[in-house]
């Protein structure tokens, strides 16, 4: 179980979130279909590195990644 904080604080994405990233969306896979492929850190850092987005914005509780908004 995750244990939340008071607040959520949102950071811009770069490569040293990459890890939890990849862990968020492992442990949420199953709210998005029950998708088995796992995420490594290093499809991560691929994946941002070679999108189109303005901008990847995450959630964090603490210092774990809870949340993604991409623009």
């Amino acid at each position: 179980m995750i244990q939340s904080t008071d607040k959520i604080k949102m950071a811009e994405y770069h490569e040293g979130f990459a890890a939890g990233v990849a862990k968020m969306w492992n442990l949420s896979r199953d709210s998005w279909g029950g998708d088995t492929c796992v995420m490594t850190e290093e499809q991560v850092k691929t994946k941002e590195a070679n999108n189109g987005n303005i901008a990847l914005f995450l959630a964090l509780d603490g210092e774990e990644v809870v949340g993604c908004c991409a623009i």
